[in-house]
């Protein structure tokens, strides 16, 4: 016993004084009023409640949202502390049930307006072809708009903000998120 290296939490780890700007304590005068700045502490003051082991986006926004059912945007406004550990690799693109979304499912939620049919990539490659009718004018109407709208679809799935307070760390050589 006691041979080998100790054992660190890094969820629970801060940075020290004078290890890079994140680190930094002092005054400040952001927009003209004066602040006193600390260094970073992420969620290294997270209660026992609020650590978080995931494996799955699903659980990974819950953790980052504070709540079950969390989405993409939950956790801007959410500065509880927060530790969240992540085990293997965690994919956007994987829906709550377990099933590996693609560009069409979320292309599929779309209509464009002008057919009533579903938008496809591939029409709009197409359409919009610098070689073909269309030439070289910029994209527009309602086949544009069904873009710009599955790619809204898209980023609802798979961006994903992290609010302050939060330290996210990787378990193991295989941690990773796609």
């Amino acid at each position: 016993g006691g041979h080998g290296p100790a054992v660190v939490d890094l969820g629970q780890e801060t940075l020290p004084a004078g290890d890079g700007w994140a680190s930094w304590s002092g005054t400040t005068h952001p927009d003209g009023r004066e602040v006193q700045a600390h260094g970073t502490t992420g969620g290294s003051d997270a209660d026992p409640a609020q650590v978080y082991v995931v494996e799955t986006w699903a659980q990974l926004r819950d953790a980052l949202g504070g709540a079950p059912g969390s989405t993409g945007t939950t956790a801007r406004t959410v500065t509880e502390p927060r530790i969240v550990y992540v085990r293997g690799e965690i994919d956007a693109f994987v829906a709550p049930d377990g099933t590996r979304l693609t560009c069409d499912d979320f292309a599929s939620q779309v209509t464009v307006a002008d057919t009533g049919e579903p938008f496809s990539m591939d029409d709009y490659i197409t359409h919009y072809d610098p070689a073909g009718p269309w030439g070289r004018r910029r994209p527009e109407r309602p086949l544009e708009d069904a873009r710009a709208q599955a790619a809204a679809v898209q980023a609802r799935q798979t961006q994903q903000h992290v609010g302050s307070n939060v330290t996210i760390v990787g378990v193991g050589a295989t941690a990773r998120v796609v």
